[in-house]
């Protein structure tokens, strides 16, 4: 009876050594358990359907790789990763792009990145679109896309969602970025302005997606429905919340896009 009562022992203390474990997990990984589980945010918020511009993205893979900046990364991508992201800037003086700055180094031209990263499908993160430069940039990336030849394998996205309109009636893949928010840190004031600012620029402009930050795609789902996300997660270390999360995000048909960061 002693014997057996230690073997139950031993399960209990297994059981209870797991759900601490698994308690550990979740309070490190806080910011993404709560996205895992549904939230209602504000029930003065409307859910509504949207028109989207209709161009086609292919990639093969919704895992990509993003900050990516230099050459010497190439070699570093996982197998599997068939799309990169990367910030730029366009340069009027030339009327080129050119990567965004990064710990004080000068950008180089997208056209020397792209010659190092042949094959992928590229996620261009516009930093300075606007009306003033939008008839430049378009031309710019339709060059891009045609000495690379990457017709529906481009993603531009900006802040700018009048200028990504010229975009959309080009036929490239559009992605309004959503302004830095964390809806589970604001009041409902806040989720309603946050949403209505989105939504009167989606009816005025449609693009192809919404891009956004991680703890950002369940409002976006929610009030949004129907309308493609493209999301940037973080670089976390491995554990059940993270691998729950990421296959969550993997069988949501509304992701298109699931952007980590690269390492140099």
């Amino acid at each position: 009876m002693k014997k057996a009562g230690f073997i139950t022992n031993k399960y209990v203390i297994s059981v209870l050594v797991l759900l601490c474990l698994l308690l550990a997990d979740i309070l490190l990984h806080r910011s993404i358990s709560r996205v895992i589980l549904p939230a209602g945010f504000s029930d003065k918020i409307k859910p509504v359907e949207l028109v989207t511009c209709k161009a086609s993205l292919n990639s093969g893979n919704k895992h990509w790789a993003g900050d990516i900046n230099s050459l010497s990364q190439a070699s570093q991508l996982a197998a599997d990763i068939k799309g990169i992201e990367c910030s730029v800037y366009f340069d009027t003086t030339d009327n080129h792009f050119k990567t965004s700055v990064v710990s004080g180094n000068p950008g180089i031209s997208i056209d020397s990145l792209l010659s190092g990263f042949k094959g992928y499908a590229i996620w261009f993160e516009c930093m300075n679109l606007s009306a003033a430069n939008c008839t430049a940039a378009l031309h710019e990336m339709i060059r891009i896309r045609k000495e690379f030849q990457l017709a529906e394998q481009m993603i531009i996205e900006s802040k700018d969602a009048h200028c990504l309109r010229s975009f959309c009636d080009s036929a490239f893949f559009s992605s309004l970025q959503a302004p830095l928010f964390n809806p589970y840190q604001s009041t409902e004031t806040e989720l309603i302005s946050f949403t209505d600012s989105i939504r009167n620029a989606l009816k005025a402009n449609p693009v192809s997606a919404i891009s956004c930050h991680y703890f950002q795609y369940p409002i976006l789902k929610k009030f949004f429905p129907g309308y493609p996300i493209l999301t940037r997660v973080d670089n976390t270390s491995v554990s059940l919340v993270s691998y729950v999360f990421m296959k969550q995000l993997e069988h949501d048909n509304t992701i298109k896009v699931i952007l980590s960061g690269a390492r140099d």
